[in-house]
């Protein structure tokens, strides 16, 4: 009895964090960005240079999802998917892309 009718209600919680992955891979593309690390930091300023810095931030948070455990579970898998798929578009040459 405790369980709703609808059968739709299991997606739900997926949806959810797959809004929460996207929210949050934009923050940390933000924070990734900030030209703290290519002007005072020396970072270069290059793909190579903004992929290092995006890269050890995603791991940063994905360490500190691992360790929340619990409801976080998915959240980890929906980040990296999105990573993925962002650097797959970054990283296609041009000509691909259409």
């Amino acid at each position: 009895m405790g369980r709703p009718l609808n059968p739709f209600t299991r997606f739900t919680p997926r949806r959810r964090n797959q809004t929460s992955a996207i929210k949050l891979y934009g923050a940390i593309v933000a924070q990734a960005r900030l030209p703290v690390f290519y002007q005072e930091l020396g970072v270069p300023d290059r793909l190579e240079g903004r992929f290092l810095v995006l890269s050890l931030h995603l791991f940063a948070v994905l360490h500190r999802l691992k360790a929340e455990g619990g409801d976080a579970l998915d959240l980890p898998q929906d980040l990296t998917d999105r990573f993925s798929t962002d650097m797959e578009t970054v990283l296609r040459p041009r000509d691909r892309r259409r």
